[in-house]
């Protein structure tokens, strides 16, 4: 019985119009986030990752 009544609204939204608001807001949001960029990574020939809780760094070799 509900289900055969008509609401009438005066929304100027319809279901639609309403998605597609959601859906530019949200891209306009993630470019704000793109522009966040990281630093530059350093560009050198030997790069290394440390992938242990604990490294030595020794300013010279030792002898």
């Amino acid at each position: 019985m509900l289900n055969r009544i008509m609401i009438k609204s005066d929304n100027p939204f319809s279901p639609r119009d309403f998605l597609k608001l959601t859906a530019l807001s949200a891209v306009l949001a993630f470019r704000q986030f793109a522009k966040l960029t990281l630093p530059e990574f350093p560009q050198a020939d030997k790069l290394d990752r440390i992938t242990v809780g604990k490294m030595d760094v020794f300013e010279r070799p030792a002898a």
